[in-house]
């Protein structure tokens, strides 16, 4: 550890600035070199510009499958994953069987309530959640799962169709606060918590590993009821964000 922490302290003091999403990556980098330059900024999709999307054919053909023009209020998204390529959370089996668990007890209580289910998979590769989230499908008519073949901006727009998103990939919840669609977040990693801290939405996250199902449905019927409140806070947390995004490179 000492010699990871030695070669990282060399190369940092080579580098004359340093830009980071959030302050928890900022201030482990001034502990290993204080002579470091770091600006916390945040992630970088915020400053994207998404204002002339439009939902394309292929798009209305996915929602109208799963009549979403019918149903708008009654459907969250998912963004879940088992955490098999992460290289600490991987390892730890039980850990992965307990959540496998909480998230199918969680997709019955949706169901349960009327609500329908759309599974959407992120990233690529290895780390591709769709094979996944198909395990879960075939318990249930009113689960669905996105294709893999919409690319970032699709699934912004099929998001913003949504009532809520409860996601465990990080860039699922920075879509659905771009689209202002109230959300939970769950919590693996200091970069979601710091998103989070910045905002001052700690509220909507929960941490992975203190998470059951009785804490992620009081949190989810706590954000349905104060989902006017959520979105006014994005409405004015947005064009700050916003503009710390370009800072990263203006």
């Amino acid at each position: 550890i000492l010699k990871k922490f030695k070669i990282r302290k060399f190369f940092l003091g080579t580098v004359k600035k340093l830009c980071v999403r959030e302050e928890f990556s900022k201030n482990y980098l001034l502990e290993i070199n204080n002579k470091c330059k770091v600006l916390s900024t945040t992630d970088l999709s915020l400053s994207y510009e998404f204002s002339d999307l439009k939902t394309n054919r292929k798009i209305k053909l996915e929602l109208n499958k799963f009549n979403f023009y019918d149903n708008k209020n009654k459907i969250v998204g998912l963004t879940l994953t088992d955490f098999s390529w992460h290289v600490k959370i991987g390892k730890d089996k039980r850990l992965i069987e307990k959540l496998n668990l909480i998230y199918q007890e969680f997709i019955n209580y949706l169901i349960e309530n009327d609500f329908k289910v759309l599974l959407i998979p992120q990233l690529f590769g290895s780390q591709n959640d769709y094979k996944y989230l198909k395990s879960f499908e075939k318990k249930n008519k009113n689960i669905e799962v996105l294709s893999p073949e919409f690319d970032c901006d699709d699934q912004k727009i099929i998001i913003s169709n949504l009532h809520a998103l409860v996601g465990a990939r990080y860039h699922s919840n920075i879509f659905a606060v771009m689209m202002k669609v109230p959300n939970i977040s769950i919590i693996y990693e200091d970069k979601m918590r710091g998103f989070l801290k910045e905002c001052g939405l700690e509220s909507l996250g929960l941490d992975l590993y203190d998470l059951d199902r009785d804490k992620l449905i009081k949190r989810f019927v706590k954000v349905c009821m104060n989902r006017n409140s959520i979105i006014n806070t994005y409405d004015k947390i947005l064009p700050i964000l916003k503009k710390k995004s370009k800072s990263s490179f203006e």
